[in-house]
C-alpha cells in the first residue's frame, strides 16, 4: 500500500513546501532471493514436502521479475496441490514447480499486471527514458549516467521541468520499490556507473503506456 500510494506526491503536496515540515518517505523494497528462501523455509520447513532445489527455483525466479512473497507461497501452493493429486507420493521438486511457472510468470509479465497509470508522471518519463535506452543499447540495462542524460533530454523536449540529481535519485529509488527496475552497484564503486536493469519486458511497458498521449508520442518519436 505504501509504494502504490504516494500521499507526499500527489494527497498532500503543501507538505513539501517548507524543508522543516518535508516527510521522511519510507521504501519497502522487494525482497531478494535469499530473504525470500528464508521467509519459505520458516514457514513451510515443518511439511518436508519441498526439494531445496525448488525453493531455490522459485525464489530466483520470483525475486528477478516483482520481489512479491506472495507469488512465492502462491507457485508453492500449487506445486503442493500438484504434488498430492499426483498417483505416486512425490515432493515438490523443479519439475513441478516449472510447470506452475509456465502459467504463472504468463500473467505476472502481462500489461494487464503492470500498473502504470498510477504512477506520478516523471516516474512514466523515467520508464520510457529507460526504454529508449534499452533499444539504443539492445540490452535491458542502462548507466545511471545514461539514464539522466536521456531523461533531461525527454524533459528539455516536451517543456517540463528537469529534476536535480537528488530527485532523480528518488525516482529511481521509487520504480525499485515498485518492481519496475533494480539497480546493480558499479564494481568501480563509482555511483553514475550503476546499471539500472528494466525487471519488466520492454514490449510489456510499452503496452502499458502508450495509450497515454504523452508517453506515446516520447516512445514513437
Amino acid at each position: 500500500i505504501a509504494n502504490s500510494l504516494d500521499f507526499t506526491d500527489r494527497l498532500l503536496p503543501r507538505l513539501q513546501l517548507k524543508p522543516e515540515h518535508k516527510p521522511y518517505l519510507l521504501r519497502f523494497l522487494p525482497y531478494n532471493r535469499d530473504q525470500m528462501l528464508s521467509i519459505v523455509n520458516d514457514r513451510l520447513g515443518s511439511i518436508e514436502l519441498f526439494d531445496r532445489n525448488a525453493l531455490m527455483l522459485c525464489a530466483s525466479k520470483i525475486a528477478s521479475t516483482t520481489g512479491d512473497l506472495r507469488t512465492v507461497f502462491e507457485v508453492c501452493r500449487q506445486s503442493m496441490e500438484l504434488a498430492t493429486n499426483s498417483p505416486t507420493k512425490v515432493n515438490v521438486g523443479v519439475t513441478q514447480i516449472m510447470e506452475v511457472f509456465t502459467n504463472t510468470t504468463q500473467n505476472i509479465n502481462s500489461s494487464d499486471h503492470v500498473q502504470t497509470k498510477s504512477l506520478p508522471t516523471f516516474e512514466k518519463l523515467l520508464l520510457c527514458s529507460l526504454i529508449i535506452c534499452m533499444r539504443t543499447n539492445k540490452k535491458r540495462v542502462c548507466t545511471r549516467a545514461k539514464l539522466l542524460m536521456v531523461f533531461h533530454d525527454l524533459c528539455v523536449k516536451h517543456k517540463l521541468p528537469s529534476t536535480d540529481g537528488i530527485e532523480f535519485e528518488g525516482l529511481i529509488d521509487a520504480l525499485e520499490s515498485k518492481s519496475f527496475v533494480k539497480i546493480i552497484p558499479s564494481k568501480n564503486k563509482i555511483k553514475q556507473d550503476d546499471q539500472i536493469h528494466g525487471k519488466v519486458e520492454e514490449n510489456i511497458l510499452i503496452d502499458a503506456l502508450q495509450d497515454q498521449t504523452l508517453l506515446g508520442m516520447v516512445l514513437h518519436n
